[in-house]
């Protein structure tokens, strides 16, 4: 962490995840500020029939009290600071009256109540024609099946409400009584046209929603600014500042951890995992299987996403009772590539890129009575990288002259997934050393927006090590992957390779 100086700009990031939220202060470098970070918990509420919610209000009071007291951290230096940007989780809805109260709980990616409406979207709006327009695949991450969903089971809130928003737009909304939407977050949804970077009409006009009942879209520079109602006081001198529109957590955490141009792929593997490039020079459409968003500021933004990380990593170590740590590291490190025999599908959660299958469900085969804990658990490690090895498949006739990956997140901790995944997809992989990429990201936006750095690559992100692939590793794992292929093709169906 550099030295910072009082004379240079400041801006506030705010990371709201699926579990908490984060403010962290950022200068003009992209160095983080000691001890001025500030974190509020919130908790997605889980039901049996595949519902995961969020309770927006309290979304709200958590930005709130982090950029609040993240302000107060900072002391003197907070009078550097210029502005706030925003890093939120992608594919929320949600419904607000006429007196901008919520009409629904927040909606999440992860809420997949409306599969059999992504069967009806896929069959009577089309399948291809969803994904041509929007670059989104029909799935239960996207607004389109929760609006149908909601229009069937709870219709009353559908009558109630006059606004649809996502939680982004919700946040700026209730602080400081404006509307306005990012095409990020927007194009996130799946109502929005990838290429003209507009709402799409013919989609609204198929679900039923009326075209005034969605948020304008707003410049990148666009400012929210006077924090309004209690706010105003509960907010303090951090409501004063322009406040901008919020950027998907994507988005940010590419330019946060330094994939902020078609030279390279930012991988990041937490709970779930995706790998996505990020440029003006590309295509406004997604490749088979994949998707493309946009960015505030309108660049296009193509990748895929896996819902099976380090869920899965955290899942075998707990059936498998093994202790997560430098022992287990070692011992895994230690192991030859695709050496146990197995071939697994790592879908404990579904499945996301590049088949979009929700249904479709985990396996291990090949089993033998000598098939060790450990085996199985590098089988698992093996198998994320293959499933993300499917995703660059995808990526490369769009964005053919990347050539490098930098990594982000749970699995730059494991030196011996870091070697498996350089290993499965023939590529150098660099150790990002920005362990907050999605708030440095939003950090690095806001700046921009500000006018205050030219460009996202003026801020380059911090590398560590570089994970060189390995020839006759690569070579094993072309045959592991031909394995995973013909066992997805058996037990799911159709082929995904």
């Amino acid at each position: 962490m550099s030295e910072h100086h009082l004379s240079e700009p400041v801006v506030l990031a705010i990371d709201i995840g699926s579990s908490s939220t984060r403010a962290i202060p950022f200068d003009a470098s992209g160095n983080a500020f000691a001890d001025t970070t500030a974190t509020r918990s919130h908790a997605v509420r889980a039901t049996q029939d595949g519902g995961a919610t969020l309770d927006a209000l309290e979304v709200v009071e958590g930005v709130v009290a982090c950029a609040s007291e993240s302000y107060a951290r900072l002391g003197d230096r907070a009078a550097s600071l210029r502005g706030v940007g925003i890093s939120i989780f992608m594919h929320s809805w949600l419904g607000v009256d006429a007196q901008g109260e919520p009409t629904t709980p927040v909606i999440m990616w992860s809420d997949t109540r409306s599969t059999a409406e992504v069967t009806f979207l896929a069959r009577e709006y089309g399948a291809d024609r969803f994904h041509r327009e929007s670059g989104c695949p029909p799935h239960t991450s996207y607004a389109p099946p929760k609006y149908l969903w909601l229009k069937k089971h709870d219709p009353g809130a559908v009558r109630r409400t006059r606004r649809w928003m996502n939680i982004g737009d919700f946040v700026l909304y209730r602080l400081f009584g404006s509307e306005g939407s990012s095409r990020s977050l927007a194009s996130s949804l799946g109502l929005l046209r990838a290429d003209t970077g507009d709402w799409n009409r013919d989609l609204l006009d198929f679900l039923g929603i009326a075209a005034e009942s969605i948020p304008e879209l707003v410049p990148h520079d666009t400012r929210f600014e006077g924090a309004s109602g209690p706010y105003h006081q509960a907010l303090g001198p951090a409501g004063l500042l322009p406040w901008f529109p919020a950027s998907g957590d994507g988005s940010c955490s590419n330019v946060g951890s330094g994939g902020f141009d078609a030279s390279t792929y930012a991988l990041n593997l937490g709970t779930s995992g995706a790998l996505r490039v990020l440029d003006r020079s590309l295509p406004r459409h997604a490749p088979e299987g994949l998707w493309c968003y946009l960015t505030n500021d309108d660049r296009p933004f193509i990748g895929g996403a896996i819902t099976n990380a380090g869920s899965l990593f955290a899942w075998l170590c707990d059936r498998l009772r093994l202790e997560p740590g430098d022992k287990l590291e070692a011992a895994l490190a230690t192991m030859e590539p695709d050496s146990h025999g197995l071939t697994m599908l790592p879908f404990l959660m579904g499945e996301r890129s590049v088949g979009w299958r929700g249904d479709a469900t985990a396996a291990i085969v090949g089993l033998r009575g000598n098939t060790s804990s450990l085996d199985i658990l590098r089988a698992g490690l093996e198998t994320v990288a293959l499933r993300i090895g499917l995703i660059l498949e995808r990526l490369r006739p769009v964005s053919p002259n990347t050539d490098r990956i930098v990594a982000g997140g749970g699995v730059t901790k494991s030196a011996a997934w870091m070697q498996i995944m350089s290993d499965v997809l023939e590529v150098p992989l660099y150790e990002s050393e920005e362990l907050e990429a999605s708030a440095r990201g939003a950090a690095v936006f806001a700046l921009h927006a500000l006018g205050d750095i030219p460009d996202l690559s003026a801020v380059p992100a911090r590398l560590g090590r570089c994970y060189e692939p390995r020839p006759w590793a690569s070579e094993r794992y072309r045959a592991a992957r031909a394995r995973h292929a013909d066992l997805y093709g058996k037990l799911v169906g159709g082929i995904d390779a």
